[in-house]
């Protein structure tokens, strides 16, 4: 893997802070961005969540920290919040 740009480790900080090694940030974000690429790029807020259900719970809170950092607008207003207040889509039986 590359070096990561000064963007990206300022993205996955919050994880590398609660003390994951590189390579459970790396799973995740790789679980990540396959789901996404899976669903079209369009994944529930508790979906997003589940990734990390089975983490301790600064895990869960540093997980949600970086999803807001990547979510982010350009201006700084963090999208995350309304991502997790979204209703959840209708479900098929």
């Amino acid at each position: 893997m590359s070096e990561l740009s000064t963007q990206q480790r300022w993205i996955l900080q919050p994880l590398t802070d609660v003390g994951l090694a590189h390579d459970q940030v790396h799973s995740l974000v790789l679980r990540l961005a396959f789901d996404s690429v899976v669903h079209g790029g369009c994944l529930h807020p508790s979906h997003l969540s589940s990734l990390v259900e089975d983490q301790p719970v600064g895990v869960r809170r540093a997980w949600i920290e970086v999803l807001d950092r990547l979510t982010s607008a350009p201006e700084g207003r963090s999208r995350t919040s309304e991502l997790l207040h979204a209703e959840e889509p209708p479900r098929v039986t």
